[in-house]
């Protein structure tokens, strides 16, 4: 592609639910270069930022939220193993081995410089106020140099090996910072990054990334020339690049959504039809934990089996065929409840008060959900296990509610000012 060069700022927000508001919690702002050749291009991005714009409905009557608190905090992490910083030439090999990081050019050759940084004590979703690289340079240097800087879209990185490509091969983030109007370095002296928290914040909003996982970041030329020259683990560890990242642990939230539509699934043999429930989550957060309520009349409750399916397909079953003649379920599903399923009593079915009549440990751990977006449509699928001599015992759905504990993610407006180059 030629042309003209766009420079796009990316504005993050965390919109927090509350009483019926979304309230602005943080808005990080990054630069990201990109060639844009074709007016289609910068109207398609314009078109992305309206309906990214568009966030979500203000208000929903089938909902409460409940705002629990956070702090923040700052923590540093160098780079502690040979094996965690590297360079990669034009030729595609990679070293290891090296005792500096020539960030740039190393002579004449373009590289790209990757450093890992392990056991990142963030938890996923935190909200990244700040982060920067600390460099300390290996010499002096005076040269104009500009510099492009990304991550590895991935869960947890993996170390540096001495293998073709080992750099260049792997995944990297949409986020990217451009470093550019570089100050002179001086021998011996610390030297930093500008704010890379756009990077950072898309690593941890990863469905994969848990806290004290491992991240790297990648420093390479952006078509300009000249060095930067840093010391690396090897050449002299107690001074190898430092990740600085100050943050706050996202904060968690209550969020509970209801179906109370009823329904009836006729008395069928062998779950050979079944009666599906949908329960639609219009917010994005990632579940910390899932608690599913359940108000449903069947007369000998043994013979269902529900199950549960997320947005990503993930299903598990609730509860599994009993040998329970009792009658209807009214009861919270929960992972830390210590009750059965089959109490050995009817449940009371008149009013849905789920966990305030009884709580009980679904068949299948509900923790399977955790880390997951929860947006979407969520599926609750019943049917009648055995009904070879059930008299015609039909399921009547009253009502079903998830309840989940999550921590809110991102959505970004990208917003472009062209720039002539």
């Amino acid at each position: 592609m030629g042309g003209l060069k766009y420079k796009f700022n990316t504005i993050c927000k965390a919109f927090i639910p509350y009483k019926g508001q979304f309230l602005e919690r943080e808005r990080i702002i990054m630069k990201v270069p990109k060639l844009i050749g074709h007016p289609w291009q910068l109207h398609l991005l314009w078109s992305i930022s309206l309906l990214l714009s568009i966030f979500i409905n203000m208000e929903d009557s089938n909902k409460a939220i409940y705002p629990t608190t956070s702090s923040a905090a700052i923590i540093s992490i160098r780079v502690n193993q040979d094996s965690d910083d590297a360079e990669q030439g034009s030729d595609n090999s990679v070293d290891i081995g090296s005792s500096d990081l020539e960030l740039g050019e190393d002579g004449s050759d373009d590289q790209i410089c990757g450093m890992r940084f392990r056991a990142i004590n963030i938890p996923k979703g935190a909200v990244i106020n700040s982060a920067y690289i600390e460099f300390y340079a290996d010499q002096n240097h005076t040269d104009a140099i500009s510099l492009d800087i990304y991550g590895e879209d991935i869960g947890t990185a993996d170390g540096f090996s001495g293998s073709t490509n080992n750099i260049s091969n792997r995944d990297t983030t949409f986020a990217r910072v451009h470093w550019d109007g570089i100050e002179s370095w001086t021998d011996n002296a610390l030297y930093q990054t500008p704010d890379i928290s756009s990077i950072i914040q898309e690593i941890v909003n990863r469905s994969d990334w848990t806290a004290l996982n491992n991240m790297a970041i990648f420093i390479e030329m952006d078509g300009s020339s000249g060095t930067r020259r840093a010391e690396s683990h090897n050449g002299n560890a107690g001074v190898a690049p430092l990740l600085v990242i100050d943050y706050e642990p996202a904060t968690a939230m209550i969020y509970t959504y209801d179906n109370t539509q009823a329904a009836i699934l006729s008395d069928q043999a062998n779950c050979n039809t079944t009666l599906s429930k949908i329960i639609s989550i219009p917010d994005s957060f990632f579940i910390e934990d899932l608690r599913v309520g359940l108000n449903v009349a069947h007369t000998y409750r043994g013979d269902l089996q529900v199950q549960l399916t997320s947005p990503t397909g993930t299903t598990i079953n609730l509860i599994n065929q009993k040998n329970d003649s009792n009658d209807h379920y009214d009861l919270m599903l929960d992972d830390a409840s210590a009750n059965a399923i089959n109490d050995n009593n009817n449940d009371n079915i008149s009013t849905p008060i789920y966990h305030n009549d009884r709580s009980a440990t679904p068949d299948n751990p509900l923790s399977i959900f955790d880390g997951e977006l929860a947006k979407g449509n969520w599926m609750l699928t019943f049917c009648n296990v055995d009904q070879g001599n059930s008299g015609g015992r039909d399921l009547t759905f009253n009502s079903a509610r998830l309840m989940f504990e999550g921590t809110p993610s991102f959505t970004c407006i990208i917003n472009a000012n062209q720039e002539l180059k």
